[in-house]
């Protein structure tokens, strides 16, 4: 009679093990689907900073009223630029079109005498 009961207790213990195990995995499982998620978030925040600081700089220089102006907003543009190479796939060519952008005689920041881009950025 008392191997009945610690064979039953016994099948109980195994069941609840299990059944919190499987919760775990469960639990783990949403977690990993929700870091994924947010990495997803947190990629896409930087490249939209990145496209929110070359569109500043390149609707600056399409107004042109000011070059002290300009100078502030290329900073930030450069910063995207050197950004870019690590934030966006290589077939997407943001980065070449960016590095194009930024280069003498493109129609972006070269227009700008006094500085020389090419100098700044290693190509």
């Amino acid at each position: 009679m008392v191997s009945f009961w610690i064979d039953l207790t016994l099948r109980f213990v195994t069941a609840g093990a299990a059944f919190v195990a499987l919760y775990v995995a469960l639990i783990n499982r949403r977690q990993w689907r929700t870091n994924q998620e947010k990495l997803r978030f947190d990629l896409y925040q930087r490249r939209f900073e990145i496209y929110l600081r070359v569109l500043d700089f390149h609707l600056a220089l399409l107004e042109w009223q000011d070059e002290s102006k300009l100078a502030v907003l290329y900073v930030p543009f450069l910063k995207a630029f050197c950004e870019s190479k690590f934030l966006f796939p290589k077939e997407s060519g943001i980065y070449d079109f960016l590095r194009d952008y930024n280069e003498p005689g493109a129609p972006g920041p070269s227009h700008l005498g006094t500085w020389e881009t090419s100098t700044l950025i290693p190509h």
